[in-house]
């Protein structure tokens, strides 16, 4: 950003490789995801004058998209948490005043589930979040012919749609955290 905010510009190679070591277990990849997000809020902070125009593409779409991409899996992740763990809770509550029990009635527990799933997919966010994800997929698409990607369509859904489930939940998590660092001016450690 610093390279870009002094009006440089930055050519990329779609085909260069490149190679990182991965880290060896979650407390590790959270520390890194942390330090990432965080060093990403710095500079959207520190830079915050390249939003608009003046910085074409980059100031008018990339920084926008990110934060509102950002926002939205925040949003909708925690929303889809809360909405489920308040769904569970008031059918246990429900059930525990005839005091029923759940541990040899497994059936019922399955039924929780769906009902509180159906419940989630009836909210007017996760339709917003169902569009998001169609915008989302279309772009992919675009973006792998545009590019030439020798990737197969079919891969890159099947990843976004493993993203979009499961890892938006830690991204949510790592996000949640990066920016609670960041408020309470906690220091990172970079290594």
């Amino acid at each position: 950003m610093r390279i870009q905010s002094l009006n440089y510009k930055i050519e990329n190679s779609m085909r260069a490789v490149v190679y990182t070591f991965a880290p060896k277990g979650m407390k590790a990849l959270t520390k890194q995801r942390r330090r990432w997000y965080f060093g990403m809020i710095h500079n959207l902070k520190k830079y915050r004058k390249m939003f608009g125009k003046q910085y074409g593409e980059l100031g008018l779409l990339v920084l926008p998209v990110a934060i509102i991409s950002i926002l939205t899996v925040i949003i909708i992740s925690s929303y889809a948490i809360s909405k489920a763990v308040r769904g569970w809770y008031g059918q246990i509550k429900l059930y525990s005043t005839i005091n029923f029990d759940f541990i040899n009635n497994i059936n019922l527990q399955g039924d929780l589930l769906l009902i509180s799933v159906y419940r989630i997919l009836s909210e007017g966010i996760v339709i917003y979040g169902a569009i998001f994800f169609i915008i989302a997929i279309t772009m992919l698409i675009f973006i792998n012919k545009r590019i030439k990607s020798i990737d197969k369509p079919i891969g890159v859904l099947l990843n976004y749609i493993f993203f979009m489930f499961f890892y938006s939940i830690l991204f949510s998590f790592w996000w949640i955290l990066s920016g609670m660092y960041s408020i309470f001016r906690k220091d990172i450690s970079w290594r």
